[in-house]
């Protein structure tokens, strides 16, 4: 049996909230970090939940979000048996523009470098043959890169093609569960790197940011035009994924749409 809960998410309920993400896994013996949120935000709902991330076995940065990585310094410290799997390409400045100004977004954290740390930049196994991140993602299609808010020097010169983004799967008998952080780099290019790499394109489920916030209504539906073509059975759209892209999923997929939110648990099949 698999457990997934939600540690951090934009939507809560009676935990702390907060822009980010943050799931626990519990897996084939392992305790599984994806991501960190913002702030201090999964300490305090880990220990609401009673979740011992200290004891976590592996910890995936899905990419060097503020939002993805709040309490970095603590979990590399703390985090005594964890290893972490960073795309090197995280460490690389970042910014985003809104309301004409240009912020930093990105990694600063001095103790990155130790050996806890484990590099990724191609699709890698990290827990014998169940367990796999994709290190950069692969593009297939370029209608879901369209990042022209975020960059990579602070003057907005310099787009941002997030070659630092990965995402994460956990292989099962009924199908791969697909970890998706932000989707930057587009939702369809992840599963397409994901399925490319084990071979196998049955989908138990597909939960994560698709990072539709923001996006027009033809961006979405070029998305569900894209997702028809994967045997997908349950997906669970969180975090940056925007209200109008979950009504419009949820109409689309019906009951395989399933809503998930901070603090809430799915128990899959192993």
């Amino acid at each position: 049996m698999i457990k997934i809960t939600a540690l951090v998410d934009d939507k809560t309920g009676r935990l702390k909230g907060g822009h980010g993400l943050s799931l626990w896994i519990d897996a084939f013996g392992q305790g599984i970090l994806f991501d960190l949120g913002q702030g201090d935000v999964l300490l305090d709902n880990a220990k609401c939940l009673g979740i011992p991330i200290e004891d976590a076995d592996i910890v995936v940065l899905s990419h060097g979000h503020y939002d993805h990585l709040g309490p970095l310094s603590y979990c590399l410290t703390q985090l005594e048996k964890a290893r972490f799997f960073v795309n090197p390409n995280a460490l690389k400045p970042k910014f985003c523009k809104k309301a004409g100004k240009i912020t930093g977004i990105g990694i600063y954290v001095k103790n990155f470098h130790n050996k806890k740390v484990q590099w990724v930049d191609r699709p890698t196994w990290i827990f014998e043959d169940k367990v796999g991140v994709t290190g950069k993602i692969s593009l297939r299609n370029k209608f879901e890169m369209e990042n022209e808010n975020f960059f990579l020097d602070p003057d907005g010169l310099i787009q941002d093609p997030f070659e630092d983004e990965q995402c994460m799967w956990i292989n099962t008998a009924s199908g791969l569960i697909i970890f998706l952080g932000c989707s930057h780099r587009g939702v369809i290019n992840s599963i397409s790197t994901v399925i490319d790499f084990v071979g196998k394109d049955e989908i138990s489920y597909l939960i994560g940011g698709f990072h539709l916030i923001s996006a027009t209504k033809q961006k979405i539906l070029n998305l569900i035009n894209g997702l028809r073509d994967f045997k997908i059975e349950h997906i669970v759209p969180i975090h940056c994924t925007g209200q109008t892209a979950k009504t419009m999923l949820r109409a689309e997929f019906g009951n395989a749409f399933i809503d998930f939110s901070c603090g809430d648990t799915l128990i899959c099949q192993e």
